[in-house]
């Protein structure tokens, strides 16, 4: 979707204009992106509980991915995604029932915009994965 919204043609015909994106393959590479993204987050608790910095970066980096997949389950519900990740998180936690401040949040970390004392980080990564999960239990009822 984001290619065939987002392109610009330079040059010659539009190569994307017959392409038609089948619902059942994108909530099938929805829920993939979204469970195999959450299994790989939690061993890594393990792995920096006792390093907030490193922690707090593992957020903000893997954060992306699921915005980006975030929009595609927007899409799933026949929502068009915010361009502005505020106002795309907003509309997920609308869609699947969730507080929107932790994803609120982790935006005003990445913008330099807000910081997390040491020992709010744990809290903050499994309001996190709380988050993704909600989004997993919407996924799975389509």
């Amino acid at each position: 979707y984001d290619i065939k919204e987002r392109h610009k043609v330079l040059h010659g015909s539009d190569p994307f204009i017959n392409i038609k994106i089948d619902q059942k393959n994108l909530r099938h590479q929805c829920e993939h992106e979204l469970r195999s993204k959450l299994l790989s987050l939690r061993p890594r608790l393990a792995l920096l509980a006792d390093k907030p910095k490193e922690l707090t970066k593992l957020i903000l980096e893997s954060s992306s991915s699921f915005f980006a997949i975030f929009a595609g389950v927007l899409r799933l519900a026949g929502i068009k995604p915010a361009t502005s990740k505020k106002a795309l998180a907003e509309q997920i936690a609308k869609l699947v029932d969730l507080d929107p401040s932790i994803l609120i949040e982790i935006i005003d970390v990445r913008e330099d915009a807000r910081c997390w004392r040491k020992e709010e980080t744990i809290e903050k990564f499994s309001q996190y994965l709380t988050s993704i999960e909600t989004v997993i239990r919407y996924v799975d009822k389509i």
